[in-house]
């Protein structure tokens, strides 16, 4: 496929967006309900970097815009007061560091190694952003405070 096919708008829960982003929605639930069933049966699978790159991205990206944006004016509690622009790195993606930009609208890209925030694992952050956890995350305070938000309606 090219990127023009990959930027081609599709159906999605929240509205028309990128098929990219389509298909990142439908590996994110669907690794979410799996895992619901799968782990505690212990026979949840490897965790593959790719998957879990993909989930973590989509996770910031639906969290970050759930939490609500500048000028957004209904967002779940009082929304942000300033742009968010940090660079995250996981210990479980070493080699993959993802920005996240959150002002009017929300942009996760991928990142440089130099500065980024010791976030902890991917793997948590995608459990933790629905509410489905309480684990241990290190978010810059911005960060974290505009993700609890988005728990609100998750």
């Amino acid at each position: 496929y090219s990127d023009d096919d990959w930027d081609r708008l599709g159906e999605s829960p929240i509205g028309h967006a990128p098929a990219r982003l389509v298909l990142a929605h439908a590996l994110w639930d669907s690794w979410l309900h799996e895992r619901d069933i799968l782990e505690p049966l212990g026979l949840a699978g490897d965790v593959h970097t790719d998957d879990l790159r993909c989930a973590v991205t989509y996770s910031l990206l639906i969290t970050s815009a759930q939490g609500g944006l500048l000028d957004d004016p209904a967002p779940v509690g009082p929304g942000l007061g300033a742009p968010v622009d940090t660079t995250l790195a996981f210990d479980d993606l070493p080699d993959h560091p993802l920005r996240v930009e959150i002002g009017t609208g929300v942009r996760v890209s991928i990142g440089s190694s130099e500065g980024a925030v010791p976030a902890g694992s991917a793997l948590t952050l995608i459990e933790v952003g629905p509410g489905r956890s309480d684990g241990e995350l290190h978010l810059p305070d911005e960060l974290a405070a505009h993700l609890t938000r988005a728990r609100e309606i998750l």
